[in-house]
């Protein structure tokens, strides 16, 4: 039993309340400090819903702190917690309220039915077996959710197999208005509905006018060799993962929220007010330690670049042109470009010079090192 207290994060955190209740502040102190170890941020996000639930209280600075860390680097902390039954419909309904485009709209669906499953009693855990009063009690606790939840954005597949089903569940004239949407190609072209989902840019640096230079650049620069000139360019969300002031600048913190994460955008502010960065259409990761070649990774995306602070269009885009030093991972750094230093971020400092890109981004008469005032890592996700 004793084991079991001392490694089950549940049994913690359910203790954490229950210590500051009879008023024991030092085992409180201890359960915080505890809690908010790096090793143990894990099994807090295994058990978030009940971790999200005591850091609403915030009679615990530390633990909310973490807590609402996790959840801005993560918006789908609470989807993806092994508890998220137990959310409460209150906090549920605010996500779905407050989504901003940060879930896809199927994904939305799918959990609404797994929490309505849970926490209704009379329904089967088996859709397939559902009845017509089943689809009817679905309904009643959907009901506040459903308006949030933009079907036009579910695959024409995922419509016809997940929520036709429900269709007595819709406003008749709102389902039809969908169902044409999903059925005809020429109503897509005219309606309303077909607009670009635009979600909020999180970045204390950059603006949307930037976004839209980098996303042009990062389709300028992308290999499909199955593309057409007649294609529509891919748009991308820009996901943040990472923000010095707030995360920490360390290589540590770097590799924990950025690795493994897909295509990656580095945006650095500097201490003279300058914006620099890079584009990594690789995992970053840390699995080497050794300065040898088994650090770099080869890619003819990847690109570094300067912005100008209010007109984009004085930046400055410097493609990779020795393809196999594009990406240099090393576990003492954060993000790195090239062969001797494109582009190196290690904590608050860094350098730019011209090694395995076209260009420098660093302009003549500037120094080409560093320091940093604050630096954001996106995660970019093509729509």
């Amino acid at each position: 039993m004793q084991d079991k207290l001392l490694t089950d994060p549940r049994i913690l955190i359910e203790l954490l309340p229950a210590a500051d209740e009879l008023f024991l502040t030092e085992l409180c102190d201890h359960l915080e400090e505890h809690l908010i170890d790096y090793n143990v941020r894990s099994s807090i996000k295994q058990n978030f819903v009940l971790s999200h639930r005591i850091a609403r209280q915030n009679r615990f600075e530390k633990f909310t702190a973490l807590c609402e860390r996790i959840l801005a680097q993560d918006p789908g902390a609470l989807f993806n917690a092994k508890d998220f039954a137990d959310i409460e419909q209150d906090v549920l309904l605010s996500i779905y309220r407050d989504c901003d485009s940060k879930f896809r709209e199927i994904d939305l669906w799918n959990k609404l039915l797994e929490w309505s499953i849970v926490n209704s009693p009379s329904l089967p855990s088996e859709i397939s077996q559902w009845t017509t009063d089943d689809v009817s009690t679905f309904g009643t606790l959907a009901k506040p959710f459903i308006q949030y939840i933009n079907l036009i954005y579910i695959s024409p597949d995922d419509f016809f197999h997940k929520i036709r089903p429900f269709r007595k569940i819709f406003d008749v004239e709102y389902y039809i208005q969908i169902l044409e949407y999903h059925t005809f190609t020429q109503l897509r072209e005219n309606t309303l509905f077909n607009k670009p989902i635009q979600p909020n840019l999180d970045s204390k640096i950059i603006s949307e006018q930037h976004i839209t230079l980098i996303s042009k650049w990062i389709n300028s620069f992308k290999v499909d060799d199955n593309s057409s000139n007649n294609s529509p360019q891919p748009t991308y969300q820009f996901k943040l993962l990472l923000r010095g002031s707030r995360d920490g600048f360390t290589p540590k913190m770097f590799h924990a929220y950025c690795d493994h994460k897909g295509p990656t955008v580095t945006i650095v502010y500097t201490k003279k007010k300058k914006i620099i960065g890079g584009y990594n259409p690789l995992d970053w990761h840390s699995r080497f330690i050794g300065h040898s070649m088994d650090n770099y990774e080869r890619t003819n995306e990847s690109f570094i670049f300067s912005l100008d602070p209010k007109l984009a269009n004085n930046s400055i885009v410097s493609k990779i042109v020795d393809e196999k030093y594009a990406i240099y991972q090393r576990i003492y750094a954060g993000p790195c470009f090239g062969n001797g230093g494109d582009l190196i971020i290690k904590e608050k400092a860094g350098f730019c010079y011209k090694n395995s890109y076209e260009k420098c981004i660093i302009q003549d008469g500037e120094s080409n090192e560093f320091l940093i005032d604050d630096y954001e890592v996106f995660q970019v996700i093509e729509n």
